[in-house]
């Protein structure tokens, strides 16, 4: 990645949505792209909401909850939040919105009845299950919050080897994009695609240089300069790596 910054730092969805938020008029493009950062980022909060102590239903509830809260920009009017960075202001805002719930006596029912996104609950359920993890809630948003952003990288990734028409390769290939596992055997995927060793480490960097911007076009999204990209990039693969 270039050390240098951009001359002008390109609208993203996290900026978009704070513009609007500042008092330009609400437009559509600012409602949808704060309704994609909903979709994009609630697991991380509703995992935190369960290592809180919330029951599943109740997890479920305040985060379906907060989510409405932010499309009819209540919490974006209220809260006092760090200027930029998406991940700072949803953990900031959400663990005020929990301290909030709990000072009513009447649950907020999902939003009022308006159901903002879909919830996997049950998925979400065995994500937390198959997490053994003792850190905290708050580093454990961070991690759920980098395993969201590498997600949302390959997906992109992967859309984009379909429209090159390098699909298998993708898909063999993956495995070296890991940061979990040993490095795959290179032989074994050199014969499956047809390829020398050479040509399959070749391969492999290109495919890893293009996830690395993939990560980064994620993370541009959640913030508002090029100083606060690198900041962000930097945690996100400290956090990948502990």
């Amino acid at each position: 990645m270039s050390k240098d910054p951009p001359a002008a730092f390109p609208e993203t969805r996290w900026s978009l949505v704070l513009r609007a938020q500042d008092g330009s008029p609400a437009s559509e493009a600012a409602r949808q792209a704060l309704e994609e950062i909903c979709a994009a980022y609630w697991y991380p909060l509703y995992a935190f909401a369960r290592r809180a102590g919330a029951a599943p239903a109740d997890a479920e509830d305040l985060t379906q909850g907060f989510f409405a809260l932010l499309v009819s920009r209540g919490l974006l009017q209220k809260v006092e939040r760090e200027r930029g960075r998406l991940r700072s202001f949803l953990i900031g805002a959400f663990k005020l919105h929990l301290s909030e719930r709990h000072r009513h006596e009447q649950r907020l029912r999902r939003g009022g009845g308006q159901t903002v996104l879909s919830l996997d609950q049950d998925q979400a359920e065995a994500w937390l299950r198959a997490d053994e993890s003792v850190a905290s809630p708050e580093e454990r948003f961070d991690r759920d919050w980098a395993e969201s952003i590498v997600a949302q990288a390959l997906r992109a990734l992967e859309q984009e080897c379909v429209r090159k028409g390098r699909h298998q390769h993708f898909h063999r290939l993956r495995a070296f994009l890991s940061w979990e596992q040993g490095e795959p055997e290179v032989a074994a995927a050199a014969r499956d695609l047809g390829l020398s060793e050479g040509a399959l480490r070749v391969a492999v960097h290109r495919l890893r240089h293009d996830f690395r911007r993939q990560i980064e076009a994620q993370v541009a999204e959640s913030v508002t300069n090029a100083d606060e990209l690198q900041a962000e990039l930097d945690h996100l693969f400290r956090t990948l790596l502990r």
